[in-house]
C-alpha cells in the first residue's frame, strides 16, 4: 500500500486548487500545502518507526523494505517542500523564507489555520528528526555487533607463531638424484 504522500509524488501532480487571485486563496493554498507536508512527515516518522522494529526482529527483508520506503518518503516530504516554498513566493516571501519567518499580511482571512498548520508541522519534523536519530544510534550498534561477532568467529584465541618451531619443521625425504638425458 502506498501513502498518501507517495501517490502525490508518483502521480507528479499536486491536489487540485482553486486558481489563485489574492490573499486569501494564496493563503488557503499554502495552508493545504503545510498540510500535505505534514502528511509526508508523518508518514517518515512511521516508518522510521517500523525500520528500527525490523531491525530489532532481525528481518533483513523488512529492513530493505523499509530503507525503500524512508527514501520514497524523503522524495515526497522533499516534493512537498518545493511546492511550499513556491506558494510562499506567491505571497510575497522570498524563496529562501522560512516558516518562522513568514507572516501573512495582516488581518488576512484563514491566518489562523495557517499558524496552526506550521506549528503541526514543527511537530511532526521533530518527532521524525528524533526517530531519526534513535534509528541512525540502533543502526549504527547494529553494525558495531555484527562487525565484533565477525572479529570473534574469525579470529582465534591466540595468535600463530610466526615461525616453525624445530620439531615441527621436516626436511623433504633425501633421495638419490637422478639424471634426465637431454637428448630427445
Amino acid at each position: 500500500m502506498k501513502p498518501q504522500s507517495l501517490n502525490l509524488v508518483l502521480e507528479g501532480a499536486r491536489p487540485a486548487a482553486p486558481a489563485a487571485s489574492g490573499t486569501a486563496q494564496s493563503l488557503e493554498r499554502l495552508t493545504a500545502a503545510l498540510e500535505h507536508e505534514i502528511v509526508a512527515v508523518r508518514e517518515l516518522g512511521e516508518a522510521l518507526v517500523q525500520q528500527r522494529s525490523a531491525v530489532a526482529a532481525n528481518d533483513v527483508a523488512a529492513v530493505n523494505a523499509s530503507v525503500d520506503d524512508v527514501g520514497r518518503l524523503l522524495l515526497a516530504v522533499d516534493g512537498s517542500r518545493r511546492h511550499r516554498v513556491a506558494v510562499v513566493a506567491e505571497l510575497g516571501g522570498s524563496p529562501g523564507t522560512s516558516l518562522e519567518e513568514f507572516e501573512p499580511p495582516p488581518g488576512a482571512q484563514g491566518a489562523g489555520a495557517y499558524a496552526a498548520a506550521r506549528a503541526a508541522l514543527r511537530r511532526e519534523a521533530e518527532k521524525a528528526a528524533h526517530e531519526a536519530a534513535v534509528n541512525r544510534t540502533v543502526l549504527r550498534s547494529a553494525v558495531e555487533a555484527g562487525n565484533a561477532f565477525l572479529q570473534a568467529l574469525f579470529s582465534s584465541s591466540e595468535d600463530p607463531p610466526p615461525v616453525y618451531k624445530a620439531t615441527e619443521r621436516q626436511d623433504p625425504p633425501r633421495s638419490p638424484g637422478f639424471i634426465l638425458n637431454r637428448r630427445a
